[in-house]
């Protein structure tokens, strides 16, 4: 019974903890949060969108990182610390991508 005490310990060292990460996804130049942000988890192969107001919630690992993209704006990219911490509150600042499409002409033929 040690034994398998022993080793169960030894395993659950190995284990990352659950971190709820939550915040506000805002632009650069105010504090107005972006709707429709994508919050991604490569390596969960799982994420979620921030809501009208710009707040998202989602459960991770610590030490994971999160690809952070919307369209009009530079994709970011944010690594959840280790520290023993259960749940984290972040602000993110989203920096605008000025990236101008080719002018499409129509014409009547």
């Amino acid at each position: 019974m040690l034994v398998f005490l022993a080793l169960n310990a030894a395993m659950a060292q190995g284990k990352k903890e659950v971190v709820q990460l939550s915040g506000l996804v805002v632009a650069g130049d105010n504090d107005l949060g972006i709707p429709g942000v994508a919050l991604y988890l490569p390596k969960g192969g799982r994420g979620v969108v921030t809501n009208q107001y710009g707040y998202f919630s989602v459960p991770c690992l610590a030490g994971d990182s999160i690809v952070i993209s919307a369209m009009g704006f530079q994709k970011q990219y944010y690594k959840v610390p280790a520290d023993g911490r259960q749940s984290i509150s972040v602000i993110i600042y989203l920096k605008e991508d000025p990236y101008q499409l080719p002018t499409v002409e129509v014409m009547p033929y």
